[in-house]
């Protein structure tokens, strides 16, 4: 594995240029799985009442939620309820969450949407898909930083994320 430099934690574009960028114009995408689909239909088809409910319950139980919105806050990305849950499902790891949620700042910086939503999610974030495990584990592996104390995530450096906070 090669990893990024040092001084790529200190540029404030560095994640929309090394990862977001290169992601979105590079990344193999597949299409949603039966279930995933599913979900989506159920968080576009529900009333604001059911999806509420429907978000506590997997917020309660499914800690990837958790991680996904708490980046989508600190990159100040305002989403609502059924576009949360629909990406939410994609997660199976924490490095996923963390990775889709700057994904999705990046987006909705690039394409200039107020809120990440459920209009949001089909039409520019997720058009074409979800990204492979493949992609997925390639990129992953790409925003690795080698540090003065070993390695590191720049996804967790949020001042390399300014570029696309809003």
């Amino acid at each position: 594995m090669e990893y990024l430099k040092e001084e790529a934690i200190l540029s404030p574009t560095s994640i929309e240029e090394i990862f977001c960028q290169p992601l979105d114009n590079n990344g193999k995408r597949d299409p949603l799985s039966e279930m995933e689909s599913k979900v989506l239909m159920m968080s576009i088809t529900s009333t604001d009442e059911q999806i509420g409910e429907i978000y506590r319950e997997l917020k309660e139980k499914y800690n990837l939620l958790s991680i996904l919105e708490d980046r989508l806050e600190a990159l100040n990305c305002k989403f609502d309820n059924r576009a949360i849950v629909s990406a939410g499902i994609l997660c199976k790891t924490p490095g996923e969450a963390v990775m889709y949620a700057n994904y999705i700042a990046y987006k909705c910086k690039k394409d200039e949407l107020d809120i990440f939503d459920t209009k949001a999610f089909c039409a520019s974030v997720f058009p074409m898909g979800k990204f492979s495990d493949d992609t997925l584990s390639e990129y992953w592996d790409k925003q690795k930083v080698r540090t003065r104390n070993g390695s590191d995530n720049l996804l967790d450096y949020i001042a390399a994320a300014e570029s696309i906070s809003k």
